[in-house]
């Protein structure tokens, strides 16, 4: 989640684990914003360091 000014820009999570796999997901207006792109690519890289394949 990215925070300016204790309002979220910008988030990803993961809501579902399955198989040791995941999804991620955003809010659909941030999603063309690189803060989107900033936030998943760590929430993937979180699964890679815990071997969770993410999808």
């Amino acid at each position: 989640m990215v925070l300016k000014y204790n309002v979220v820009f910008s988030k990803a999570s993961s809501y579902l684990v399955y198989n040791d796999s995941i999804d991620v997901d955003s809010l659909a207006k941030e999603r063309e914003k690189e803060l989107t792109l900033v936030c998943s690519a760590n929430v993937l890289l979180a699964c890679l360091d815990r071997q969770i394949s993410p999808n």
